[in-house]
């Protein structure tokens, strides 16, 4: 089964732009009589430039790429959070049943971030996310029977 990628973004009162992505990061074969699963990668990028978020999103090796990862950006706070924790539960219809959410954060202040999303997860998330220290990164796995 194909899979297609999956991208919200909005464009914030301070004119900032906000792209949360979900693409299938990692195929993986299931036993007998399951079709086989997906990990899918979910990151949230906030930036002043299309550009920018794309080269972030594409791992290229360039000043916009390289700027994003070492600078605090946005200022709107809890607006983008509210509004990505509403597009992540539509993510999560969205995927196929078996198939697995990957939400990885990468940001300047990390504890801090850290501390943000566990809160937002608890409060807003699918209570079916779990968080994993050692990976530093929350996990959803979509199975048909918990629906």
């Amino acid at each position: 089964m194909k899979r297609k990628a999956k991208r919200f973004t909005l464009r914030t009162r301070n004119n900032e732009l906000a792209v949360l992505s979900a693409a299938p990061w990692v195929y993986v074969d299931s036993p007998e009589g399951k079709p086989p699963t997906c990990v899918w990668l979910v990151c949230l990028a906030v930036s002043k430039s299309r550009r920018q978020i794309n080269d972030w999103l594409n791992c290229r090796k360039n000043r916009r790429s390289r700027v994003l990862s070492k600078v605090m950006t946005g200022k709107s706070g809890a607006q983008l959070l509210y509004w990505a924790f509403y597009k992540l539960k539509e993510i999560e219809e969205y995927i196929p049943d078996w198939d697995s959410l990957w939400f990885w954060f990468d940001a300047v202040e990390k504890d801090k971030q850290r501390r943000v999303y566990l809160k937002g997860f608890s409060k807003y998330g699918n209570p079916n996310w779990k968080y994993l220290e050692e990976k530093d990164a929350f996990y959803f796995f979509k199975h048909p029977d918990l629906e």
